[in-house]
């Protein structure tokens, strides 16, 4: 399995909204890093192998705001 960078737009702002955001985020199989970019802090990226993007996205709107939008998925070269 190939490595993949996913980057999800929370519709929500607020630390408690991105604590919760991290904690779905890190528990679905095979992510190995999640984070907020520092330029776009309702940007979140979460890296892994084996990342299902629509698993995380639902989980996240239905727990965080139904405005949660997946940006890009992009496979990354080792």
């Amino acid at each position: 399995m190939t490595k993949r960078k996913i980057v999800i737009k929370l519709g929500v702002q607020g630390q408690r909204y991105k604590t919760r955001a991290l904690q779905i985020a890190t528990t679905a199989d095979g992510v190995e890093s999640v984070s907020f970019l520092e330029e776009r802090e309702e940007e979140m990226v979460v890296i892994g192998k084996g990342v299902d993007a629509v698993t995380i996205v639902s989980k996240l709107r239905k727990k965080v705001g139904k405005s949660t939008k997946l940006l890009s998925v992009e496979d990354l070269v080792d």
